[in-house]
């Protein structure tokens, strides 16, 4: 029985009654149910006291909110009479459908207004019990002239109809919804009163379970703020226990991932578009994350870094998922459009894992060389036209683990050795590719000559065949024209026996020029320090040739329109060959400049007639 005040409601055109004592019937509720008329549902005299024993004994240890609910719907489909029923608890003032007859769990929100033929019911009787707390009991919903125009009724041709409400401690926590729609009175006083008494029982428990569930999806929305990983890692079993400064030092595989050309997309983009695209490209790549145990420490805007603590293996698979994740994106929302493409830098090694801020904000994070380096690869990914780079540490590490760096599909090509930004020693990188992706042709086979002519430093050689090589592969020769630039920029130079044969790179990618000696320079001799401080005080210094290179360059355009496509990328290699090998040249240096008569660039030495910027030494001292 519900303890509740006197009153009386109209719903539905039934007067219902309200007693402290007296179960909660509407005045047009026949005493005694009309008999089985070819129905599956059995009916009886309703729950005995026996019954409700044994069904509150049962309820009362499931902490379990589904599991709870679904048990308690079986019960009272067993002895209702009822044909279809279904058990609807508020969350956030909203009710849901939680459970319904046939062991149905789905949940479905019960919105006022417009029907909704999934639910099953009739919304407007559901409000009415939640907002009024009055039970609705009517023997025949077909001859009710509200009832008989609702919708559900109608359609499902409703006879006998119970919606009572389920209360703990004053506050209604929801409503049982019953419907007969081939017997009339089948909710009869007797059993009616027993169905209240099996919900006053089992309120409590409902509402305990239900505070146990809220529990767990708040640690749940926790977890996707604070992955429960980093917690493990930490040795902390509960956020609560998180400080300042906690840390812990493990080796881990870390990975970098980032949407190439994102500015250029998203320029195009409103800002609600642009959070929906970032969001749609992360809902189908980072799945494969957690599906190989890993888990991503951040989100830097389009980028991801995630860490696979476990092993390489997994990172390796992780971020090779993400690759045929991106062709289903692709396949999905982007055909006939630029395909997206990404970069990914895989690298392992010994990192600090803590939290950083202070006593109102902190935040997990990870640091180290080993989280620097994986960016480094990251962004070396699109000048080196490739999907995954991986480090020797991370290649070496995969063959202690699996004994080999076979796996499935997935193989590696060599791209050279190189010394990073930031780091002195020389590094093999490797790119990672998987046979079974839809990749541009690629200059894979070719590249080991490319690199044994380059170690022999047979620089023109290397040269010549990168270049008519990027012709071939139009598609994919950024290796290609890496390796013709570094070519081109290192056959100037002197180089000693003590080269380590490795590239060093700049931030972006592009090879530095050498601590070597260049072609043509005499250095330390008196003639060259003269030249050289002359230089510096001339107006015709190499800033002045490179400012009045520029104003050319500027002057140029019509005439550089007309150079043909090799022509133009000719003349872009040797704007950032010489570009970079001035910051190298003390005594000289290059520039490019338009020659008018010739019709075409040219690189120009700085040094070239430097004899007359000398003084006339006959005349002065």
């Amino acid at each position: 029985q519900l303890s509740v005040k006197p009153s009386s409601a109209t719903v539905g055109g039934a007067t219902v009654s309200r007693d402290r004592t007296s179960p909660l019937t509407s005045s047009n509720s026949p005493s005694t149910a009309s008999a089985d008329h070819g129905t599956t549902t059995a009916i009886g005299n309703g729950l005995d006291t026996a019954t409700i024993i044994k069904a509150t004994s049962a309820l009362s240890s499931e902490m379990n909110l589904s599991k709870l609910l679904s048990q308690l719907m079986e019960i009272v489909m067993e002895n209702a009479g009822a044909t279809f029923g279904a058990l609807v608890l508020k969350s956030h003032d909203c009710p849901f459908i939680e459970a319904r007859s046939g062991g149905d769990t789905e949940r479905i929100p019960v919105l006022t207004g417009a029907h909704n033929p999934e639910c099953g019911l009739s919304e407007k009787v559901v409000y009415s019990v939640l907002r009024t707390r009055v039970q609705i009991n009517v023997s025949n919903a077909q001859k009710d002239a509200t009832l008989r125009v609702d919708p559900h009724v109608k359609d499902a041709r409703v006879l006998s109809l119970l919606c009572t409400p389920i209360t703990h401690k004053g506050d209604v926590l929801g409503v049982l919804y019953l419907e007969n729609s081939k017997i009339e009175g089948v909710f009869h006083q007797s059993r009616t009163s027993m169905i209240n008494h099996l919900l006053s029982s089992v309120s409590a428990n409902v509402e305990n379970a239900r505070m146990v569930k809220n529990i767990m999806d708040l640690n749940s929305s926790y977890a996707r703020f604070l992955p429960k990983q980093f917690l493990e890692l930490l040795e902390k079993g509960d956020v609560r226990n998180i400080c300042t400064g906690d840390s812990v030092t493990r080796h881990c595989c870390v990975s970098f991932l980032d949407i190439r050309n994102f500015t250029g997309i998203t320029e195009k983009l409103t800002s609600e578009g642009s959070m929906k695209f970032v969001n749609q490209f992360l809902e189908y790549l980072c799945p494969e994350i957690d599906n190989n145990d890993g888990f991503i420490d951040k989100f830097i805007g389009d980028a991801v870094m995630s860490l696979f603590p476990n092993s390489v293996v997994s990172g390796l698979k992780g971020v090779t998922g993400m690759i045929h994740a991106l062709e289903r994106l692709n396949a999905d929302h982007y055909v006939g459009k630029d395909p997206l493409r990404i970069g990914i830098g895989l690298h392992y090694g010994r990192l600090q894992l803590g939290t950083v801020g202070y006593a109102n904000r902190l935040d997990a994070t990870c640091i180290g060389d080993t989280v620097n380096t994986a960016s480094r690869l990251e962004g070396l990914t699109k000048g080196f036209g490739a999907n995954v780079i991986v480090s020797q540490e991370f290649y070496n590490r995969l063959i202690e683990e699996n004994g080999s760096v076979e796996i499935d599909t997935i193989k590696f090509c060599n791209l050279g050795d190189f010394i990073l930004k930031g780091r002195t020693a020389p590094s093999s990188l490797y790119e990672v590719y998987d046979t079974t992706w839809t990749d541009d042709a690629s200059p894979r086979e070719e590249l080991p000559h490319i690199l044994e002519l380059f170690k022999a430093q047979k620089f023109e050689e290397c040269e010549h065949l990168c270049a008519q090589l990027a012709n071939e592969y139009t598609a994919n020769n950024y290796i290609l024209r890496f390796y013709q630039d570094a070519c081109g920029m290192y056959k100037e130079y002197i180089i000693g026996d003590d080269w380590n044969k490795a590239i060093p790179l700049t931030k972006d990618g592009t090879p530095k020029p050498l601590d070597f000696p260049l072609k043509g320079d005499t250095e330390g001799s008196s003639e060259s320090s003269q030249r050289s401080i002359l230089l510096r005080q001339s107006s015709r210094s190499s800033n002045a040739r490179r400012e009045e290179a520029e104003a050319t360059d500027a002057d140029a355009p019509e005439q550089e329109s007309t150079l043909s496509s090799n022509e133009r990328d000719e003349l872009e290699r040797y704007r950032r060959i010489y570009g970079k090998m001035s910051s190298k040249r003390k005594a000289s240096n290059y520039v490019i400049q338009w020659n008018s008569s010739e019709k075409r660039y040219e690189k120009v030495d700085v040094m070239k007639n430097a004899d007359s910027m000398l003084p006339d030494t006959s005349k002065t001292e």
